[in-house]
């Protein structure tokens, strides 16, 4: 039987830390959109959990090295929370 959840951790240097969030604003937007509604949740850490050390994020936040838009998606939990970010 295949999982029905699966844990995937990526690390990776400062330099690519932006990209990074890039990358998992568009996975999280796209899982959002299309699956809010399939599961019937408003909450997609149910089905789509991004998780990163908050404590090292801020000093990167702090120095501008990422984008507070990609931020702020990777951190919505719901359509709503995207249209307001």
């Amino acid at each position: 039987m295949v999982p029905f959840k699966t844990t995937i951790k990526v690390t990776v240097v400062r330099h690519l830390v932006d990209k990074f969030f890039e990358f998992a604003a568009d996975f999280n937007k796209y899982a959002i959109i299309n699956y809010q509604g399939v599961f019937k949740t408003k909450n997609s850490k149910k089905y789509c959990n991004i998780a990163y050390n908050e404590e090292e994020i801020k000093f990167y936040l702090e120095k501008g090295m990422i984008n507070k838009d990609n931020f702020n998606i990777v951190n919505a939990r719901n359509i709503e929370e995207l249209h307001r970010r």
